[in-house]
């Protein structure tokens, strides 16, 4: 069983190189095909993407495709909306949480496939000045 384990997380891991959300993908899989609860997966999640993303960031780092300036500020405000994100979902029961986890994935799936028919997607292309 550890074999799928390994063949699933490399398949996340690629996919968080590629920019792909891959912790809602790992979350997906503890709790929908491990059976782990939204509690317990989420910081194997959280553990996960510390790991898979320094690896995509090294690379991304060596070949300048970044605005520091971007970086530096999404990174400060992330810092600081994680700390009270991760009080308000332990008092969140797990129902509730594993519902509000999958509302904002279906949310944000929904716009980032919406978004990649419009032609004129000039947005994504601001990061990498």
């Amino acid at each position: 069983m550890y074999i799928v384990d390994i063949l699933i997380s490399g398949a996340i891991g690629t996919l968080t190189g590629m920019g792909v959300g891959g912790g809602g993908l790992m979350v997906t899989y503890l709790t929908a095909v491990k059976g782990v609860d939204v509690k317990e997966a989420r910081i194997v999640n959280l553990l996960f993407f510390v790991f898979a993303s320094f690896s995509a960031l090294t690379y991304y780092a060596k070949r300048r495709n970044t605005d520091g300036r971007t970086v530096i500020i999404l990174a400060l405000s992330g810092i600081a909306g994680s700390y009270p994100g991760s009080l308000a979902a332990r008092m969140m029961p797990e129902d509730v949480l594993a519902k509000v986890f999958g509302a904002f994935l279906l949310i944000s799936s929904f716009y980032v496939f919406i978004r990649s028919f419009r032609k004129d997607n000039k947005k994504s292309e601001k990061c990498r000045k």
